[in-house]
C-alpha cells in the first residue's frame, strides 16, 4: 500500500491523536497509532500522546516543546479521541471521535456533541438515525506478510481447535465444553505475531466472542471462525440486527461440523476482501483531511494538555521493597481458610465492630471509598457512623443496617466530635470500636485479624495495627511498621495514631471521650493503659489500615494536656514540655533528693582520657551526693577519684563488676573512661528516669566527639549474630523510625559505656557478667535480665555524652544466643516486618519474610531455602507452593543465592522444617549441626538435586562434603534412583521423588509441527552440556541439508555454522516454557558424551519436551538407559545417531506419533500434582 509524501503541510493545523500506549493485542489502539502514521505519511503532522510506539510506525511523540511551538505559531491542534473518551478532556476547539466499537460498549458515551466530528470504524457502528451520512476509515492493521495461507503444507489437515476468550471474561465459565480439548489463546500468547500466525495456519476452527483483529487474521491465514454471541459481538438492542462487521467470508455464528465446513470453503473470499479494503483507505484518508480542516479553529492557547513528564520517577529501592512485599502478603484462599478455622475453634461469640469518622462536606467523596472498602470486608458484622456537619446525601443512610449518620453543627470542632463520639459508644452496642479519618480503607481481612488476635488475647482492650499510606492509582506507599507497646515512646510521640482498636466496655469503664476534645483515640489508649496495665494494650504487626495522604496527628496541645491527667492518674510527678520537633514531647521527671551516687569508671583509654572524663563529671554531678570510683591498673589517678585497682588486661565488664563491688551509693554509674558527658544536668537527667519504678536502667544518646553525629545508639536484638547497635554514624537531628532518636523509649537493650542503674536493681538481676565474651553481648545480657525481671532499659535523647577515643571493637554477640534463645527473634521496640541485618534496620526484611503469621501455629511451617541455582529453586518451590495453596503446610522461601538464616532471623521465623539444597560451601555443614543441636524438635530435610559442585570444591571432595551433610540431616531427598543408591548408606531415611513438571507452568502451551520447509530439531542445554552437543556436530554437517538444527540456552561457537537457528537464553527462567513451546520444534536430542554424573538435568529435559509433544532421542546412558518412558535410544555411535535423526525427519507421521505417546506418558507420569502426597509426606514428621 503506497501511501507516502515526503513534507508536511504547514498550511495545515496539526493532529494531536490520544492513543494509549501501542500493543499488539488491542485492534483498536492499532487503529489510533496507525491513524497517526498514515497521516504522517500523507505529509500531515500528527502526534500521540504516549512514548509506548511500534519504531516501525511514524508516530512521533508529543511533547511540550511541540505544544509549546505550536501555540507560538498560533495553529490550533485538532484532537482525536477514540469512542471511549468522556467530554473534550482537552478544551480543543476542533474535535474528531474515531468510533472504533459500538458507543458506550466499553464505557465510553453514547452520543457526543454536534460540533465534534464522527469517524467511524465499521458501519455496523453507525446510528442512521442520528448520523445519515457518516464518514468512514477502516485501516487495514494487519501484517499480510505474516498473516497468510500461502504455502501453507497443513492447510489440508488442519486439526488445532482455538478459543479466543478476548475481553469476554466469562468464556469459560459460560462455555466450558469449548475449553477441555481446545488450545486457548490469551493477550499473552503466542508471544509474537508470528508464532500467532503458525498456530492460525493449524487451525481448524477459531472461536472468539467479540469483534476482535484476530478475526481477520485467522480468515486471513486460512481458519474459519466461530462467533459465539455475547454483548461483545452483537449489535446494541436498539439497533438491532445483523451484525455486518462480523459477516464476513470464512466466519460464521453456526456452531456445527456443515457450518464449519462452509466457513473454511470461504476464507480464501477473504483475502479479496481485505485487498479491496486497503485499496479504499487512501481515499477515506484524504477525505478525513479535507472535512477535519475545516473545523473550528480555536485558540491553541486554550488547550488544557497533560503534564508533560520526559523522564518517569523512579521508585525507590524501599518502594520497590514494599511493592514486593505486598504481593508476598496478599491474601489467599489458604489465609481465608485458616480465619474460618480460628473463627470455629476460638472464637466465643461473633463481635461486632463499628467505626466513626467525622466528616465534612468537602471529604464525601473520599469516604465513599471507606464505605467501598468495608464492603468488601471478609468478616460482615461492622457498622460506620458518619459524624457529619451536614445532612446525609441519600435516603440509603436511613434505611441502612451498616451506614449510619450522626448530624453536628460543626465536625472541625474537636469538643463536639468527642461528644458525639461519647454519645455513640453510650447508645449502639457493640465489641469493638475505632475512630478512622475521612477516607480510611481497611484491608480485607482487618476485621477477621481483630476477632482473631482478641479471641486469643482476652487479656487485650486495645489493638493497633501497622499502616500505610494510598497513592494514587490504588497505589500503597510508606508503610509504618510500629513496634509493641512501649509506654515512654508513645508518650513521647503518638505512634499508634488512628490504627488503634478499642473494646467498648473498657471505653466505659474508664469514661473515654470525656475532657480528651482533639485527642480521643490518644487519651483513650493512656486510660486504659492506666487502668489494665500495659498488657492490655496488644499490637497486630500486620498492615491492616491504609490511610489517605495527609492524616494529621491529634492536636500538639491537647494531647499534652492528655498526657498532664495521665501521670496525675498514675501518681507520677512529672512536667510536660514541647520539643522543637513537630509533634514530640518531653517529660521532666523530678531526680531523687537525698540518693547516693556511685560513679564507676573503667579506665579503658590513656591518662587524658581519664582526665577529661573526671573533669567533665566534675562539672555535672553539681548537687548530687556521689563518689567516683577509678578501677584501674594505674598507680596515679586524678582527684577527687578513688582507685580501685585491677589487672591491666582486665576487660571493662570486669573492671564494672570490681566497681560495683566497691561502691557504696543507691545508684550506679557506669562509664568508659572515653566518655565525657555533655551537658551539665546529665546526671540529673539520668537519675531522674532511673529512679522511676518501671525502669531498669537508663542509657545517654553517645555521640562522636563532633557533637553532631550518633556514635553508637540502642541495641536491636537478634539483628547480625546475635545483637548490634542501632543508628551508628547517623545525623544526630534526625527523627529515626517514627521519631525514634527523638523520644525516651525502651530498646531491646542498651550498651554499658555510658549506663546509669539503681542498685538495689542491679543486684536484683546479678550485676553485670564478666563472663562474656565480648562487651555487646554482656550489655545484651545485662538488659535481657532486666526484661526477664520486668524492668525494660531506657534510652533518652535528652542527655548527651560524647564518646572519644575510635570506633573501639564491641564484638558480635555471637554467644548470645547460647544463653537467650527465645528471646532474640521478636525485639519489642522494631517489627518483624523489618530487616535484621544491621545494615539495612528500619528497611523491610527482603531476605527471610516470613510466609506465615507468627503468633499462629496452625500447620506446618517449612523454611525453604534453596541456594544458589535458580532451576533447583524451582524445583522445591513448585511443590511446596502448591502444598501451601492447599493449606497444607506454611512456606517462607528464601530466594535464590540468598545466605543462611542467622540466629535472630531463624529464632523470629521458628519453623518447624527445615528443607535447604545442598550447598557446596563449609560454612552450611556447620549451620545444619548448629541447628539440631540447638532446636532437636526441628526438621532438617536436604535436597541433594545434583553432583555439580562448581569450582569450589573437588568431585572427591564435593562428594565427600556431600555425604557428610547427609548424614547431619534428619532426612534426604533425591530425584533420581542413581542419587538414591549413592546416599542410602549415609542416612537414615532416604526418599527418591522423580522430577516432575509443574503442569501450571505448561498448562495450554503448544508446540506446533511442522511450521518449517525442513524439520527443527533442537537440542536444550547450559554451558555445563554443551560438551555433550559436541558429540552430535558430525551429525549436524551429515544432516545440515534435510534438517534444521535450533539451540536454545548456551551453544559451542564451534557448531554455530551448522545451526539454523541459534536462542541464547537463561534455562532457568520464568519464560522458558514459552520460549521452548514457540520455536516448534518437530524432534529433540539429549546427547551424553560418558557416563557418571546424575542425570537430573537430561530427565528434566526429556519430560519438558515431552510435555509439548515433541518426540526425543537420547543417549542410552544414565537415568536414560532403560526405563519406560517412551523415547528413542541409541548408543554414542554417529550412525546410530544419524539413521534415528533421518527416520524421524523423513516422517512426519512418525515423529507426530512418537511425540504423542511421550507427552501421554509424561502427563500420566510425571506432572507435580501426581506427587505432591510424596512431599507432603517429606516435610512432615
Amino acid at each position: 500500500m503506497q501511501i507516502e509524501k515526503r513534507f508536511y503541510n504547514e498550511k495545515h493545523r496539526p493532529y494531536y491523536i490520544c492513543a494509549p500506549g501501542f500493543t499488539r493485542v488491542s485492534n483498536g489502539v492499532r487503529a489510533m497509532h496507525l491513524l497517526c502514521h498514515y497521516l504522517n505519511k500523507l505529509g500531515e503532522e500528527a502526534y500521540v500522546f504516549s512514548p509506548e510506539t511500534d519504531p516501525k510506525l511514524r508516530t512521533p511523540y508529543l511533547t511540550q516543546d511541540i505544544v509549546d511551538r505550536h501555540k507560538a505559531t498560533q495553529r490550533s491542534p485538532i484532537v482525536v479521541y477514540p469512542e471511549v473518551v468522556h467530554g473534550n478532556p482537552l478544551n480543543a476547539a476542533a474535535v474528531v471521535r474515531y468510533i472504533l466499537n459500538h458507543p458506550g460498549l466499553l464505557g465510553g458515551p453514547k452520543d457526543y456533541p454536534e460540533s465534534d466530528m464522527l469517524v467511524f470504524w465499521h458501519q455496523d457502528y453507525v446510528d442512521s438515525a442520528k448520523y445519515p451520512d457518516p464518514s468512514f476509515i477502516f485501516i487495514p492493521s494487519i501484517d499480510t506478510g505474516i498473516f497468510n495461507n500461502d504455502d501453507n503444507a497443513h492447510d489440508r489437515k488442519r486439526d488445532k481447535v482455538l478459543v479466543y476468550p478476548g475481553r469476554y471474561k466469562q468464556a469459560q465459565q459460560d462455555y466450558p465444553e469449548l475449553f477441555r480439548d481446545s488450545i486457548v489463546i490469551t493477550y499473552d500468547w503466542p508471544q509474537s505475531h508470528e508464532e500467532l500466525a503458525a498456530l492460525l495456519r493449524q487451525g481448524k476452527v477459531l472461536y472468539t466472542f467479540a469483534n476482535s483483529a484476530i478475526i481477520s487474521e485467522a480468515l486471513l491465514c486460512g481458519c474459519p471462525v466461530v462467533i459465539k454471541e455475547t454483548v461483545y459481538s452483537r449489535k446494541p438492542e436498539e439497533r438491532a440486527g445483523v451484525a455486518l462487521g462480523l459477516a464476513l467470508p470464512g466466519a460464521t455464528f453456526v456452531d456445527t461440523p456443515e457450518g464449519i465446513a462452509a466457513a473454511h470453503s470461504k476464507t480464501v473470499d477473504y483475502q479479496q476482501v481485505y485487498h479491496q479494503y486497503q485499496l479504499e483507505l487512501l481515499e477515506q484518508l484524504e477525505g478525513f483531511i479535507e472535512q477535519s480542516q475545516l473545523l473550528p479553529n480555536g485558540m491553541a492557547s486554550d488547550l488544557v494538555l497533560p503534564s508533560f513528564q520526559h523522564q518517569p520517577v523512579e521508585p525507590s529501592q524501599e518502594a520497590l521493597r514494599y511493592e514486593g512485599w505486598l504481593k508476598g502478603r496478599a491474601l489467599k484462599p489458604a489465609d481465608a481458610q485458616l480465619h474460618a478455622e480460628r473463627m470455629a475453634r476460638s472464637w466465643t461469640g461473633q463481635p461486632r465492630f463499628i467505626i466513626m469518622m467525622p466528616l465534612t462536606e468537602e471529604d464525601l467523596a473520599v469516604a465513599i471509598n471507606s464505605v467501598n472498602a468495608l464492603s468488601q470486608q471478609l468478616y460482615k458484622q461492622w457498622q460506620l457512623i458518619f459524624v457529619a456537619d451536614f445532612d446525609e446525601p441519600s435516603a440509603a443512610f436511613q434505611n441502612s443496617e451498616v451506614l449510619g449518620w450522626l448530624r453536628i453543627d460543626d465536625a472541625g470542632d474537636p469538643v463536639q466530635l468527642s461528644q458525639a463520639y461519647a454519645a455513640v459508644l453510650d447508645a449502639l452496642p457493640c465489641d469493638w470500636m475505632a475512630i478512622l479519618p475521612p477516607g480510611a480503607e481497611l484491608a480485607g481481612d482487618a476485621l477477621l485479624s481483630v476477632a482473631d488476635y482478641s479471641a486469643m488475647h482476652p487479656e487485650w482492650q486495645v489493638i493497633y495495627s501497622d499502616s500505610d499510606t494510598m497513592a494514587q492509582g490504588s497505589k500503597r506507599i510508606d508503610p509504618v511498621f510500629r513496634p509493641d507497646f512501649n509506654l515512654d515512646w508513645l508518650r513521647g510521640s503518638d505512634y499508634i495514631g488512628p490504627s488503634a482498636w478499642f473494646r467498648r466496655d473498657a471505653l466505659l469503664e474508664v469514661g473515654a471521650f470525656s475532657g480528651s476534645a482533639g485527642a480521643d483515640g490518644f487519651d483513650a489508649v493512656l486510660r486504659i493503659h492506666d487502668r489494665c496495665g500495659a498488657g492490655a494494650i496488644g499490637h497486630i504487626d500486620d498492615v491492616l489500615l491504609h490511610l489517605p495522604p495527609g492524616v494529621k496527628a491529634g492536636g500538639a496541645t491537647a494531647q499534652e494536656r492528655v498526657l498532664i491527667e495521665h501521670l496525675g492518674r498514675l501518681g507520677v510527678p512529672g512536667r510536660v514540655a514541647s520539643c522543637q520537633a513537630d509533634g514530640v514531647r518531653r517529660i521532666h521527671y523530678p531526680a531523687p533528693q537525698s540518693a547516693r551516687l556511685s560513679i564507676i569508671v573503667a579506665d579503658e583509654g590513656e591518662f587524658f582520657h581519664l582526665s577529661a572524663c573526671i573533669e567533665a563529671l566534675s562539672a555535672a554531678w553539681d548537687g548530687v551526693d556521689a563518689e567516683i570510683l577509678v578501677i584501674t591498673a594505674r598507680d596515679a589517678i586524678p582527684a577527687p577519684a578513688t582507685r580501685v585497682a585491677c589487672g591491666a588486661e582486665a576487660t571493662r565488664r570486669e573492671r564494672y563488676v570490681l566497681g560495683a563491688t566497691a561502691a557504696k551509693g543507691d545508684f550506679l554509674f557506669f562509664l568508659d573512661s572515653r566518655i565525657e558527658l555533655a551537658e551539665p544536668e546529665a546526671v540529673m537527667t539520668l537519675l531522674s528516669l532511673a529512679d522511676r519504678s518501671d525502669v531498669g536502667s537508663v542509657a545517654p544518646r553517645l555521640l562522636r566527639p563532633d557533637g553532631k553525629t550518633i556514635w553508637r545508639g540502642p541495641v536491636l536484638l537478634g539483628s547480625d549474630e546475635g545483637a548490634a547497635t542501632l543508628f551508628d554514624g547517623c545525623d544526630a537531628q534526625e527523627p529515626g523510625h517514627l521519631r525514634r532518636m527523638q523520644v525516651e523509649h525502651s530498646p531491646g537493650a542498651v550498651l554499658l559505656d555510658c549506663l546509669l542503674v539503681k542498685r538495689a536493681v542491679y543486684q536484683q538481676i546479678g550485676g553485670v557478667d564478666a563472663g562474656w565474651p565480648d562487651e555487646l553481648s554482656a550489655a545484651a545480657d545485662f538488659s535481657l535480665k532486666l526484661r526477664a525481671a520486668g524492668l525494660p532499659p531506657l534510652w533518652t535523647p535528652f542527655a548527651s555524652a560524647l564518646r572519644h577515643g575510635g570506633d573501639a571493637e564491641l564484638g558480635n554477640a555471637a554467644a548470645l544466643p547460647l544463653r537467650w534463645q527465645g528471646w532474640l527473634g521478636h525485639d519489642t521496640a522494631y517489627n518483624r516486618h523489618l530487616s535484621l541485618d544491621s545494615r539495612q534496620a528500619f528497611l523491610i526484611d527482603d531476605a527471610f519474610p516470613a510466609g506465615w503469621n507468627g503468633a499462629f501455629h496452625e500447620r506446618n511451617r517449612v523454611l525453604a531455602l534453596p541456594g544458589a541455582s535458580a532451576g533447583v529453586a524451582s524445583r522445591i518451590s513448585a511443590p511446596l507452593r502448591k502444598l501451601a495453596e492447599e493449606s497444607q503446610c506454611q512456606l517462607t522461601q528464601a530466594s535464590v543465592g540468598q545466605r543462611l538464616p542467622r540466629e535472630g532471623e531463624f529464632e523470629r521465623l521458628a519453623p518447624d522444617t527445615v528443607l535447604m539444597s545442598a550447598r557446596f560451601e563449609p560454612a552450611q555443614l556447620d549451620w545444619l549441626r548448629n541447628c539440631k543441636q540447638s532446636r532437636p524438635d526441628l526438621l532438617s530435610v536436604l535436597l541433594v538435586d545434583g553432583l555439580e559442585n562448581g569450582s569450589e570444591m573437588s568431585a572427591r571432595y564435593g562428594m565427600a562434603y556431600l555425604q557428610a551433610l547427609a548424614r547431619e540431616a534428619d532426612r534426604v531427598l533425591v530425584p533420581t534412583e542413581t542419587l538414591r543408591r549413592k546416599f542410602k548408606d549415609e542416612a537414615l531415611d532416604v526418599r527418591l521423588i522423580p522430577v516432575a513438571l509443574d503442569e501450571a507452568e505448561w498448562e495450554g502451551l503448544v508446540s506446533l509441527r511442522r511450521t518449517g520447509r525442513r524439520p527443527r530439531l533442537g537440542w536444550v542445554g547450559t554451558t555445563v552440556e554443551a560438551e555433550d552437543l559436541l558429540l552430535l556436530s558430525g551429525v549436524m554437517l551429515a544432516t545440515v541439508a534435510e534438517v534444521d538444527w535450533v539451540v536454545l540456552g548456551d551453544c559451542p561457537d564451534v557448531i554455530k555454522p551448522y545451526l539454523a537457528e541459534c536462542h541464547p537464553y537463561d534455562l532457568d527462567s520464568e519464560g522458558f516454557p514459552r520460549k521452548l513451546a514457540s520455536l516448534g520444534l518437530d524432534l529433540a536430542v539429549l546427547p551424553k558424551i560418558e557416563e557418571g554424573g546424575d542425570d537430573v538435568v537430561r530427565v528434566l529435559r526429556m519430560l519438558q519436551f515431552g510435555i509439548l509433544g515433541i518426540p526425543v532421542i537420547a543417549t542410552a546412558m544414565g537415568e536414560l538407559r532403560e526405563g519406560d518412558a517412551p523415547i528413542t535410544r541409541v548408543g554414542r555411535e554417529l550412525a546410530d545417531w544419524g539413521r534415528a535423526v533421518l527416520d524421524f525427519a523423513r516422517d512426519a507421521e512418525v515423529a507426530s506419533q512418537a511425540g504423542d505417546a511421550l507427552s501421554r506418558w509424561v502427563k500420566a507420569n510425571r506432572l507435580l500434582s501426581q506427587h505432591l502426597p510424596s512431599w507432603l509426606q517429606a516435610i512432615s514428621r
